[in-house]
């Protein structure tokens, strides 16, 4: 493919080298993305496994389909309330277990990765167990646990909670959970850009600490099954959403995300936002026009995050009208600077969702 550059006389001798130039600097950038968006050094990306999407399970109680075992005949294979061709799992019971089977051997490490979302008032856990057969809340090993009075997630270090971070209603978010079976020990990175990798600014923390111990301390054993038990609510309890649940294959920190998301069909909102934001041209040298529709009056932040997540400028920041929108973005930050050639996310988010786009800077 032929990229002509608009800044340019096609004219000039110098013409073919400058374009020769850009079109390397392009496919070089956009060969690197996987690399700049992920928090690892290593230059292989390792693969995750698909352990259960509840695609191909019939809607209905869950309790004996493909390994899940049960308590209540209200864990369900449900619609997503949000993208109704996708299928997820729901539980609406203030008092019940299930679990299937997910090896991860003892002197092992593997990154669980697992997307969750808190419909309403409901307390529950969800992590990893040394049983086969798990029903009581002492029997997790890595456990993350969320409380509805006030609806945050907390983590359990050693015998200990921690709040990590509050949570929103109704909105799902995608978590990363490294599971060290050689120390005993779990990391968490959690955040709400479907389709996007983990940064460093998403990994979790308590009290400082940011690397956590098993439940139960140092026992040499295998984790062998995902599991999820619910405490109790108060009035209206869940549903508790679970989907995309992925193991990675090695014991490498995995923070990509494990598939992809087609832009609007992420999870989001679609009746605030439509299509997320569409960037043109991307990518650009001067600037790039970032086009999007609401059809829903509201407020709207619209900022550019480079790929350690810091905000390099914000666009938007207040009530916008139902209608088709376009905001330029001349490469520069809040203070009117020119930032650096390379990736960045440019971010739209309104009270009910947020979607993320990728754009490219050439210099």
């Amino acid at each position: 493919m032929s990229i002509r550059s608009p800044w340019t006389d096609p004219s000039s001798s110098t013409h073919s080298h400058r374009a020769s130039s850009l079109a390397s600097l392009v496919r070089c950038l956009l060969l690197a993305v996987p690399f700049l968006l992920s928090v690892h050094a290593s230059c292989a990306r390792a693969d995750f496994t698909l352990v259960e999407d509840f695609e191909s399970l019939a809607l209905g109680p869950i309790d004996e389909q493909a390994g899940w075992q049960a308590t209540s005949s209200t864990s369900i294979v449900d619609v997503d309330p949000i993208w109704d061709v996708n299928q997820v799992l729901s539980i609406t019971t203030d008092s019940s277990n299930l679990h299937r089977e997910l090896i991860v051997t003892e002197g092992t490490k593997r990154m669980l990765f697992f997307r969750f979302r808190l419909g309403s008032q409901l307390s529950a856990s969800f992590g990893m167990s040394d049983l086969f057969s798990p029903d009581r809340f002492d029997h997790f090993e890595a456990e993350l646990s969320v409380t509805n009075a006030p609806t945050e997630i907390r983590v359990n270090d050693d015998g200990t909670y921690r709040v990590l971070t509050p949570l929103e209603e109704g909105r799902w978010y995608s978590c990363w959970m490294y599971l060290d079976n050689e120390a005993d020990q779990i990391q968490v990175w959690m955040h709400t850009r479907d389709g996007l990798p983990a940064l460093e600014s998403d990994k979790l923390s308590a009290e400082e600490l940011d690397v956590f111990g098993f439940r139960n301390g140092t026992r040499a054993n295998d984790l062998r099954t995902f599991y999820v038990k619910t405490g109790g609510g108060q009035g209206v309890v869940g549903p508790l959403y679970i989907d995309d649940i992925y193991i990675e294959d090695t014991d490498e920190l995995n923070l990509e995300y494990p598939y992809f998301v087609p832009a609007g069909l992420d999870g989001t909102d679609t009746a605030t936002t439509l299509l997320g934001v569409e960037c043109q041209p991307n990518p650009f040298h001067l600037a790039t026009t970032l086009r999007f529709r609401l059809s829903e009056a509201g407020p709207v932040d619209l900022s550019v995050f480079d790929t350690s997540g810091r905000r390099v400028s914000q666009l938007v920041n207040g009530r916008l009208e139902a209608r088709d929108h376009e905001v330029t973005w001349n490469g520069s930050d809040g203070l009117g600077r020119k930032v650096s050639a390379g990736l960045y996310l440019v971010r739209l988010r309104t009270t009910q969702s947020e979607v993320t786009e990728r754009v490219v800077l050439v210099r």
